[in-house]
């Protein structure tokens, strides 16, 4: 399978387009830590269900845990994790 972005930073405007450039059908994002701020994404975008927590918000994409973090990594042939 394509490519997994993982953003951290939501005020970060360039992985969202460059995963938008990747084409929907090759890219996932999975948002971490202040990532899952992030609002408004098309696409497969998941969200860390502990990061979420801590922050106290509702994410509108499906939450995942360690062990489903651990799946989207080993389910793509490529990750790029977005500082």
């Amino acid at each position: 399978m394509g490519t997994l972005h993982i953003i951290t930073d939501p005020n970060d405007r360039l992985p969202l387009k460059v995963a938008e450039q990747d084409g929907a059908s090759a890219t996932t994002i999975l948002l971490l830590q202040d990532g899952v701020f992030v609002q408004g994404q098309q696409g497969e975008v998941y969200a860390c269900a502990d990061d979420v927590r801590a922050r106290g918000v509702v994410s509108p994409y499906p939450l995942v845990d360690y062990e489903g973090i651990i799946d989207l990594i080993f389910r793509h042939d490529k990750v790029i994790c977005w500082h």
